[in-house]
């Protein structure tokens, strides 16, 4: 859970406790075994929020990240199936000495000439780090700005070390991995290389989520809906809303022993590995696609069970790196009243509490050691939201997971 010290004045701050919230004020909040405002204004019981909602609007709270320093590549995206299949010659985006190993560097380049602006596309280009770039060979790393839920322009921030698309509040990490949000796959990637004394880049290509031996890909699929016939019903479901029959897959990282791991009513996505790679999590919206929870299961799809029942839409969730807990974003308070909650990696206790301010509070990811945790929030006034990071006490964490009241089985 989160300390209150000098450096969380932008990161939102604690309670003083580590226990209660404090007094006043829109901090992060510490974590609490009860819920202290259990219906803020607005609030009625019974109130949800549908998917479709919450993926083309109710996640407005990061909107007011993007700057027009991302528009270009927006504008690739609206074109780009018309472009795609032309021959793409390797173009120079500058010296080697240009590039860092610790931060991403801008770049802009034409992926199809005599278009205007129309045919450029921008991407994040850092030299290889040996300490996080085990699986990768090349000698730099361009990631492309595409996000890979909706295709909309992601930025990167520094500071979080993280990718952030401000329109749905997708997150991925340096490496471009999925950390939260609805992208159901990491960011695409650029190839490169070193010819001289320029770094130039080629073709965009897909880069799939690894488990952490890099053995396995997990991912989500509507396929059953276009390898078999459907009833007049689902025909009708499908034109309506085609991720209803979206469910979650995995297969070898060569592409060999696909396998189905859930056959349930509704849309399941968003999975992702543990740390260890024991074990997925991810998402499941019931059929009429208003409420939503945490499962998780063996990477064979034995094992499945509900962490969360929470009768609200409770979904990005990430894992703490000691698999003890799992933090995700619920808005079990309100309509648009998303908060941070976590919950023990059984779903044996009721969710605790993280956040405590009006509006959007979600998409947590701790760092690599468990010590941070970042998140979005709008906190900062009206709808725009910002990234947001904390000191996170683990200890205080699990006393606090303790001290919550079992949940009703």
């Amino acid at each position: 859970m989160a300390d209150h010290t000098e450096t969380e004045r932008a990161a939102g701050a604690a309670g003083g406790d580590g226990v209660s919230p404090r007094a006043g004020g829109n901090g992060a909040g510490a974590l609490a075994p009860r819920l202290p405002k259990p219906k803020p204004p607005g609030y009625f019981e019974g109130e949800t929020m549908t998917r479709r909602a919450l993926f083309s609007g109710g996640v407005v709270a990061a909107g007011g990240i993007a700057t027009a320093a991302i528009l270009l590549p927006a504008i690739g995206f609206a074109v780009g199936p018309v472009f795609e299949e032309e021959d793409f010659p390797w173009q120079s985006v500058g010296p080697p000495s240009k590039f860092g190993e610790d931060d991403y560097t801008p770049v802009t380049f034409s992926m199809v000439t005599d278009v205007g602006e129309a045919g450029k596309t921008l991407a994040y280009v850092r030299r290889r780090n040996p300490a996080i770039d085990t699986k990768l060979m090349d000698e730099y790393v361009a990631i492309s700005t595409r996000c890979a839920h909706l295709g909309c322009p992601v930025r990167w921030v520094s500071p979080a070390q993280r990718f952030v698309c401000p329109c749905h509040g997708g997150v991925y990490d340096a490496q471009g991995q999925v950390e939260g949000g609805p992208p159901v796959r990491p960011l695409d990637r650029f190839y490169t290389r070193v010819t001289g004394s320029r770094v130039p880049v080629n073709r965009r290509y897909f880069v799939p989520v690894l488990s952490p031996d890099g053995q396995w890909l997990v991912f989500t699929s509507t396929r059953d809906a276009y390898n078999r016939a459907l009833t007049e019903a689902e025909q009708q479901i499908l034109e309506r809303d085609p991720s209803y029959f979206a469910e979650i897959y995995i297969m070898r990282a060569d592409g060999s022993q696909p396998r189905r791991l859930t056959n349930a009513v509704g849309y399941d996505g968003g999975p992702f590995f543990f740390p260890d790679g024991s074990r997925i999590i991810w998402r499941r919206f019931d059929e009429q696609g208003l409420i939503a929870d945490v499962w998780t299961a063996k990477r064979d799809g034995t094992d499945a069970h509900q962490i969360t029942k929470f009768g609200a839409m409770s979904w990005a969730p990430y894992v703490h790196p000691s698999g003890e807990y799992v933090l995700f974003a619920s808005n079990k308070l309100g309509f648009e009243n998303f908060e941070v909650f976590m919950v023990d990696i059984d779903g044996r206790k009721e969710p605790v509490r993280i956040t405590y301010a009006d509006g959007f509070d979600g998409l947590p990811v701790p760092s690599p050691d468990g010590r941070r945790v970042a998140w979005t929030s709008s906190r900062g006034g009206g709808r725009e939201g910002q990234v947001f990071l904390a000191e996170w006490n683990h200890d205080r964490a699990l006393a606090a997971l303790k001290a919550a009241p079992d949940r009703p089985r």
